[in-house]
């Protein structure tokens, strides 16, 4: 007996028919989309002060920058004494006080076009500065006037990252002069306090172990004044380099 195709068939149909329906239908869910964007579009950017470090109301401060301007005027010259300033600084332990809310880099960018080569120096709250040293980007222009916006805009950059590192390294060196002041006045309580207790001992009031004990004491404080002073004197090579003195 040959099976029945037509009624096979409207059994398989049904079948189907069946589980789709068990499916629920989609539904989009109703989200109400705000009309605009309410974030920083349309926001004027606020001008920085170009003598931004004068608020610190310091004299000392000012006449440092004024002279690390004076002193970094090219380009390669300046980029060298700001790496070399900053490995002093790192050796006089300017990572460990809290950053002033600046920050800078440099870095080059290699592309395909051998001519689009170019150097970018960037600082913190978004200010970059995109340098074209190879002249890639002079479509549009003449070769003199993009020659001359790179330099401007180098030297325009270079300023922004002297001033940063000269202000850093001059708090570097004020912190640990400070520090190193105080490290005087507890050395000399400390001699002094050695002074008694040695009196003391030679008049049988005290044993041989306080003397001992406060002979430790006395070392541990010039130890202490020994590596501020180290440390002082690398801060005050680092600002010597940023002001072409060194």
């Amino acid at each position: 007996m040959r099976p029945n195709i037509p009624l096979l068939a409207l059994m398989l149909a049904t079948t189907f028919l069946s589980a789709c329906a068990a499916t629920p239908a989609f539904k989009r869910p109703d989200v109400a989309a705000p009309a605009a964007f309410t974030g920083t579009q349309g926001q004027t950017p606020t001008a920085i002060n170009a003598a931004w470090w004068q608020n610190f109301g310091s004299d000392e401060l000012d006449q440092l920058m004024t002279e690390a301007l004076a002193q970094n005027t090219d380009i390669r010259a300046g980029v060298h004494r700001v790496e070399q300033a900053r490995a002093d600084l790192k050796i006089a332990g300017a990572n460990l006080l809290p950053s002033i809310g600046a920050s800078a880099g440099a870095g080059r960018n290699f592309q395909n076009n051998p001519s689009a080569q170019s150097t970018n120096l960037s600082l913190g709250a978004n200010i970059s500065y995109e340098l074209d040293l190879f002249g890639g980007n002079k479509a549009g222009v003449s070769a003199a006037r993009a020659n001359l916006a790179q330099t401007q805009y180098g030297e325009d950059a270079l300023k922004l990252v002297v001033m940063g590192d000269v202000a850093k390294g001059y708090f570097t060196f004020v912190n640990l002069r400070e520090r190193l002041a105080i490290a005087d006045d507890n050395l000399k309580n400390a001699r002094e306090v050695m002074r008694i207790v040695q009196a003391r001992y030679d008049a049988g009031a005290v044993s041989a172990l306080d003397v001992a004990e406060q002979k430790t004491v006395v070392s541990s404080r010039e130890a202490s004044r020994a590596a501020l002073q180290s440390q002082l004197t690398q801060a005050g090579d680092a600002l010597a380099v940023l002001l072409g003195r060194a």
